[in-house]
């Protein structure tokens, strides 16, 4: 009778036991299945949000691309105005704010050594330059070729100059500047305008001075290529340009 007892008693331990080990599962399943849920959606919507940026860039520059290759490119449809400006809109609102100026006019301004009445009765470019900005910077040697090579005028606008910055004649030195002519908004009177609080920023204006294309961060030779020259060439009515080797850029 006594072996029985003991054979009851190890089988309720061993019972105990094998319902110990199924809470102590049930609660580890539930614990790392919470854990998953809450952190596997933000990994998901980071991959979505880097995704939709890069395929919104795509987007439009293959629409841009293809509307001139098959000639129903409209300068006078803004630019940039919807992929971009949804993409910038989740990168930084601030951008997205920038880009709703597509299609609008340059209002009149008068700011040091430059106004709108110095703009041609054309297409120019306007690139807007800080002489702290690396990408400033970089971009000097870039337009200084295209000046070279292309009639469409180059204007500057240097904005949030510091104290201890050099200035812009400085900056630009006398074999560096590819402008046109160029100014100084010392009192941000273009930059709050235009909604523009870094730098560098381009912008192509049609021969009405209304900004058909907007870009913002530095301008490179890829660019330049694909997105910049066929609108220029759509502009001016050249030929469109192919995309030559890095070192053969304008």
């Amino acid at each position: 009778m006594s072996t029985k007892i003991k054979f009851l008693k190890t089988l309720n331990r061993l019972f105990s036991i094998a319902i110990a080990a199924l809470v102590i599962s049930a609660g580890l399943y539930v614990y790392f299945s919470l854990y998953s849920t809450n952190t596997t959606p933000a990994a998901s919507n980071e991959a979505s949000y880097d995704d939709l940026i890069a395929n919104a860039k795509d987007l439009q520059l293959q629409e841009n691309l293809e509307a001139i290759d098959n000639g129903t490119f409209d300068k006078n449809t803004p630019l940039h105005s919807t992929p971009l400006e949804t993409a910038a809109a989740l990168s930084d609102p601030k951008s997205a704010e920038l880009y709703t100026l597509t299609g609008k006019k340059i209002p009149p301004f008068q700011i040091e050594n430059l106004s709108s009445d110095d703009f041609p009765n054309g297409p120019l470019i306007l690139n807007f330059f800080s002489a702290w900005c690396e990408q400033s910077q970089n971009e000097r040697g870039l337009w200084k070729r295209f000046t070279k090579d292309y009639d469409i005028p180059v204007f500057g606008i240097n904005i949030y100059k510091r104290p201890e910055d050099p200035s812009p004649a400085e900056f630009l030195g006398a074999d560096n500047n590819p402008y046109t002519r160029w100014g100084i908004d010392t009192f941000s009177l273009m930059s709050s305008t235009l909604k523009i609080y870094e730098t560098p920023i381009t912008m192509i204006l049609d021969e009405t001075h209304t900004i058909i294309f907007i870009s913002d961060g530095e301008v490179t030779h890829e660019s330049l290529y694909l997105d910049i020259l066929p609108i220029i060439d759509t502009l001016s009515g050249a030929a469109p340009h192919s995309l030559p080797a890095a070192n053969d850029a304008p």
